[in-house]
């Protein structure tokens, strides 16, 4: 246990409180805050002064995974003109692009490669089992991340041999406006989705080596 100090009322606390016990303030919310944005700095701090997020030319053709078409919902509030449930994520050369729809794609949001931080694959049916608890808790950087209650509630009314067919993926990278990590949390049919984000992943690698 360490002692903390209290960013309200500057009493010394401990660092297990959830709230202070002198004037009250949610600690566990604020020590949360400290931790998503100490993880979002390190893993600027890796991308180095002045990083290129452009993702280039889109991939018409890779191996078969140029794009996929998913559901989608999102954390940490909006992204630009994107808006959650269906969703096409297409391929380019250094990175993906979300969009709604073919027919609008300059109002989608571009991730390259170099800005992901991880990606997280769970069977849809383990988080029936699980009663939900395990989605949206990846760690990334120290930080604990919480779920989305649209994409786990489509899964819940499914029976046994139709959530074997899908998978939850959870995608989270370092967005350069707003300084911090993001999450978003794709449904979709799983073969299709494992195999289009372990080619994301292998090209990620690439640049990086």
């Amino acid at each position: 246990m360490a002692m903390i100090i209290c960013p309200e009322c500057e009493a010394s606390i401990s660092d297990r409180a959830s709230v202070c016990m002198n004037c009250g303030f949610p600690l566990s919310d604020h020590l949360n805050e400290e931790k998503e944005i100490r993880a979002a700095e390190s893993f600027a701090a890796k991308l180095g002064s002045n990083p290129n997020y452009s993702i280039g030319k889109q991939v018409v053709n890779w191996g078969g995974n140029a794009e996929i078409k998913l559901h989608a919902d999102f954390q940490f509030g909006e992204m630009e003109q994107l808006e959650p449930g269906a969703v096409q994520i297409l391929r380019h050369k250094s990175g993906i692009k979300l969009i709604n729809s073919i027919w609008r794609q300059a109002a989608g949001v571009e991730i390259s490669f170099i800005q992901i931080v991880e990606v997280k694959h769970i069977p849809a049916e383990e988080i029936v089992r699980e009663e939900r608890s395990i989605i949206g808790r990846a760690i990334v950087g120290g930080v604990l991340l919480g779920g989305s209650a649209a994409v786990v509630g489509a899964l819940s009314g499914l029976d046994k041999s139709k959530l074997k067919k899908f998978m939850v993926t959870e995608l989270y990278f370092f967005d350069p406006k707003i300084g911090r990590i993001r999450g978003v949390l794709f449904r979709g049919e799983r073969s299709e989705s494992e195999r289009f984000f372990l080619k994301v992943m292998q090209e990620k690698q690439k640049l990086i080596d």
